[in-house]
């Protein structure tokens, strides 16, 4: 009798366990949800990246004693500088989904694995979306889309902040950027016919400098103007529609 009891025990536990269990956001869900913040946060920085081109074309060369050089050098080494900012700005965009993936899936507390102990919701049918009322109620920290949902303040959050880091992390001290933009502007000199000694003797110092003043303004202006406040939450409709979209 306490065989069958135990046995029967088991099998209800179990049995609970499974009906109560969630999928956890697979890959093609975290790529989804990731590639969406990159979509729309690119939105928000598109203006900051503009400004910041328009700044380090305008001010590259100021300083620069343009007499050491000859006439079209000033030209080719701006045009040099235009090309390298949209190189950067490429390369950063690129990135956005990775910082977003990093943020939600890999920085702590993971949203990853299942979680639905005791229960929350009911994982719906295949090809059927959770509901948004599935957002309120999951309020575990897990890999299942509602719970990404009921925290994406938190994950907004985090977002931004691995985004900023990122770019200041490129972008300031011996970041990959500064050297991108000088090592630029001394080849189109070298190649207009400068000697490597004036180049690094009039115009690389001075232009390194005005080159990380400039990088150094870029990464203040999105420290202080993207997705502040409540900026981005216009977006937050569309991302928890994709997010309940996925099992």
């Amino acid at each position: 009798m306490k065989l069958t009891t135990i046995i029967i025990s088991t099998l209800f536990v179990g049995t609970s366990l499974f009906l109560s269990s969630t999928k956890a956001c697979e890959q093609p869900c975290r790529d989804g949800v990731s590639a969406a913040f990159s979509e729309k946060y690119k939105l928000e920085l598109e203006p900051l990246f503009d400004a910041f081109k328009t700044d380090i074309v305008s001010n590259a060369l100021t300083g620069v004693d343009m007499t050491k050089f000859s006439a079209t050098i000033g030209t080719d080494v701006t045009n040099a500088i235009s090309l390298t900012a949209d190189t950067v700005r490429a390369k950063f965009f690129s990135s956005l989904s990775s910082f977003a993936m990093d943020a939600i899936f890999s920085q702590q507390p993971k949203f990853m694995g299942d979680c639905n102990h005791p229960k929350r919701v009911t994982q719906p049918p295949a090809g059927v979306a959770w509901k948004p009322s599935d957002c309120v109620a999951m309020d575990y920290i897990c890999g299942n889309p509602p719970s990404i949902c009921h925290h994406l303040d938190i994950v907004k959050a985090r977002v931004i902040g691995t985004i900023n880091f990122g770019l200041a992390f490129n972008a300031t001290g011996s970041g990959p950027y500064i050297k991108a933009f000088t090592q630029a502007a001394a080849d189109a000199a070298t190649a207009g016919g400068a000697s490597t000694s004036d180049v690094n003797t009039f115009l690389i110092p001075t232009v390194g400098v005005n080159i990380a003043n400039s990088l150094l303004k870029l990464v203040q202006s999105v420290a202080t103007g993207f997705c502040v406040g409540t900026s981005c939450n216009k977006y937050d409709a569309e991302i928890s529609t994709l997010l309940l979209s996925y099992p």
